[in-house]
């Protein structure tokens, strides 16, 4: 059964991509490569940390990490359509690296396959142990 590894899969993107936001987030004001406001800087704080804490609770089948994941999910997505939409803008430096547009269309390909997955029946059952 191929569920346990895409789960664990899944809980490894999620530990790295909070992992490497908390590291950047504590290196790019020392290198001098940007700065935050306060409010964005605590926003990419609590979004780093939610991710490692949900990547380690997916690690350990843990009902609250499953729907945090999906909750969380479902709110990128939203996010990323009103973008598209430029129904909502970002003011301010973004460092990117990787083209907007492919970065927003990866997001919610990759966050609807999360939604979908982690809403199945035998998936949610993997969590009930």
């Amino acid at each position: 059964m191929t569920y346990p590894i895409i789960i664990k899969t899944v809980a490894l993107i999620e530990l790295l991509i909070g992992s490497i936001t908390l590291f950047s987030l504590a290196t790019y004001p020392a290198l001098s490569i940007s700065r935050k406001p306060l409010n964005v800087f605590t926003f990419v704080l609590i979004s780093s940390l939610t991710s490692i804490l949900v990547g380690l609770g997916l690690f350990n089948y843990k009902e609250w990490a499953r729907k945090t994941l999906i909750f969380f999910s479902g709110y990128i997505i939203l996010t990323k359509i009103m973008i598209f939409l430029n129904l909502l803008q970002f003011t301010g430096e973004i460092v990117i690296f990787i083209p907007t547009g492919l970065k927003n269309s990866t997001s919610i390909f990759y966050h609807g396959l999360i939604v979908l997955f982690f809403n199945r029946a035998i998936v949610k059952e993997s969590f009930k142990k």
